[in-house]
């Protein structure tokens, strides 16, 4: 079926904070609990969305009226308006401003949640009594209140990391197999020993924003999915790179957190073929996908590295409900019950973040609207100036366990992994310095020349090394 062109913008915590329910077309292809809603991109499914409808005049054309969806928790999505998506019989002109449910047919184009959902259909409409439109508010209000209540103190954990700063270089994936078996560990430990007052490295698990390319083997899931079949080049390397540096790492007395991309095998980066046999899998186990990602892929690198990885930044983690976010937590802090965790959803300042992170996954703005360097990002040093221990939504706390600890992780270059390094060097000295002083943690993300940091970048590095390592000396 031809989408249309009207698109549902949401959040997993929009649908999340409405009663919603929903029935799969295809019923072997979904599954539904109380706590979530399992969506597979491409396979239909028939939602109750309630809320309030409101409306306002089309801008050019003025017999027309533009129809809004908003959430008992303020959230809002557009409303079909073409005849053609709108069941017969249906006038939105007396719903207007009136607390509704509305069902609506949907085509998800992402695993997970809702955040670029077409709507193919508004299949019905009708009123709630004030009485429910009430019962239906405070319950969205007291469920958004809940997604931003930590439940755990991340003070014990991430306290070491306060007034500190490292690295982040990406190791070489599956992707290119011939950069993994050639990869020389010591020349870049080498690097890394002459950063000595840096305090940790961030490397990957998968490939930067590709979630099904491996710095490491995995041999029961190789076996399981036969990649091979599919793809050119493997999921798996078979060195283990990533326990190679890690052990190495290790020697120097840093600690190392490890880049995770969250998405799983349901990515248009995989072969429908493969995502096919990978959605077959887990549903003959009756798992939902992040759950099987957390089952199959997350757990077998906790169980393998331990107490080897420092800490965990999950990228793409927008589909992770609050559920599954605690169940990682679970599932990490078993590998090494110190180990400090970050959800990254949020970009730019001012901070924001889930309740499940012991620091901020500190994104700046997107590149694509602003360089890392712009004074746009500068609101992230001066908000952590302010007290470098936040709540979820980025208000500095008195202690540290009502908070996370703030971060800053941004680039030396136009691009996170690559590019040439145009960072005014007196200004990231000055950043980092700032956030260091003010108990922050800043990263810096550098691109790889072969098995090292980018010359240009590493030379910044060291000026940097050298002003913290003054700092610490007055």
């Amino acid at each position: 079926m031809k989408k249309t062109l009207i698109q549902l913008i949401l959040s997993l915590g929009f649908i999340g904070l409405m009663t919603t329910s929903y029935t799969a077309k295809n019923a072997s292809e979904q599954k539904q609990s109380n706590k979530e809603i399992f969506l597979r991109r491409g396979v239909e499914v028939d939602l109750v969305i309630n809320g309030m409808i409101s409306s306002r005049q089309h801008p050019t054309r003025k017999a027309m009226r533009i129809y809004v969806m908003n959430s008992f928790d303020g959230r809002k999505c557009g409303i079909p308006r073409n005849e053609r998506e709108i069941a017969a019989g249906i006038k939105l002109v007396d719903f207007d401003n009136k607390a509704v449910n509305i069902k609506i047919r949907a085509l998800p184009v992402a695993t997970g949640d809702l955040r670029s959902t077409a709507i193919l259909k508004l299949l019905s409409i009708e009123k709630i009594t004030d009485k429910e439109a009430h019962h239906l508010q405070k319950e969205g209000e007291a469920a958004k209140i809940a997604e931003k209540t930590r439940v755990f103190n991340p003070s014990p954990n991430a306290t070491p990391y306060s007034g500190t700063w490292g690295v982040r270089m990406s190791l070489p994936s599956a992707k290119w197999p011939d950069q993994v078996e050639k990869f020389n560990v010591s020349g870049f430990v080498e690097q890394l020993s002459q950063l000595d007052s840096a305090s940790y490295v961030i490397l990957n698990v998968t490939h930067p924003a590709d979630p099904i390319h491996f710095t490491a083997p995995h041999p029961r899931l190789e076996k399981l999915l036969n990649t091979a079949k599919y793809l050119k080049t493997p999921f798996f390397p078979t060195r283990d790179l990533l326990g190679e540096v890690l052990d190495a790492i290790r020697a120097t007395g840093k600690k190392t957190l490890v880049y995770f991309a969250s998405e799983g095998y349901h990515t248009d980066q995989a072969p429908k073929e493969l995502q096919d046999v990978w959605f077959k899998h887990i549903e003959a186990k009756g798992m939902t996908h992040y759950e099987a990602v957390r089952k199959l892929i997350l757990k077998y690198y906790v169980d393998t590295y331990g107490p080897k990885i420092d800490g965990w930044w999950f990228d793409g983690s927008g589909s992770v409900n609050k559920t599954e976010r605690l169940l990682w937590r679970k599932t990490v802090l078993a590998g090494n019950p110190k180990a400090i965790i970050a959800f990254n959803r949020m970009a730019g300042p001012p901070f924001n973040s889930t309740a499940e992170c012991d620091y901020f996954g500190g994104h700046p703005t997107p590149r694509s609207r602003n360089k890392f360097w712009d004074p746009v990002n500068l609101p992230m040093v001066t908000a952590i100036e302010g007290g470098p221990w936040m709540n979820a939504y980025g208000d500095s706390v008195k202690k540290a366990g009502n908070g996370a600890l703030a971060h800053v992780f941004i680039g030396m270059q136009d691009r996170w992994t690559l590019g040439n390094c145009k960072f005014p060097s007196k200004q990231a000295i000055e950043w980092t310095s700032r956030v260091v002083s003010a108990g922050g943690m800043y990263t810096w993300s550098v691109p790889r020349n072969g098995d090292k940091i980018s010359g240009k970048q590493f030379n910044l590095l060291l000026k940097i090394n050298a002003a913290m390592k003054k700092a610490r000396q007055k």
